[in-house]
């Protein structure tokens, strides 16, 4: 994790403590490090929601922080042709932290 900061007041933000937390994505494999690295990528939970502070500490994201991450290519449909997935952490619970 590169930063954890106040979120903007204008984003689409949970209602208590909001935070933009920022990372950066380094494959496994050094033959694409070039390619398929990303640098300063948002972490959102839900529908895209900048998540509360408490929270996201509570599952242990904090700056330096390192997490197992899984970038996603969408070759198809409406979504931003690249995703990131932490399939360690479960952020299906964030409703309640969130509202």
């Amino acid at each position: 994790m590169v930063s954890i900061t106040a979120a903007p007041s204008n984003a689409y933000n949970c209602n208590n403590d909001p935070v933009e937390v920022r990372f950066t994505f380094t494959p496994t494999d050094p033959a694409q490090s070039n390619s398929l690295t990303d640098n300063n990528v948002t972490l959102t939970v839900g529908d895209g929601i900048n998540p509360p502070r408490d929270y996201i500490t509570a599952k242990g994201f904090t700056v330096g922080s390192t997490h197992t991450c899984v970038r996603k290519n969408i070759v198809s449909g409406a979504c931003a042709p690249v995703g990131f997935e932490f399939p360690t952490s479960d952020f299906s619970d964030y409703g309640a932290a969130c509202y």
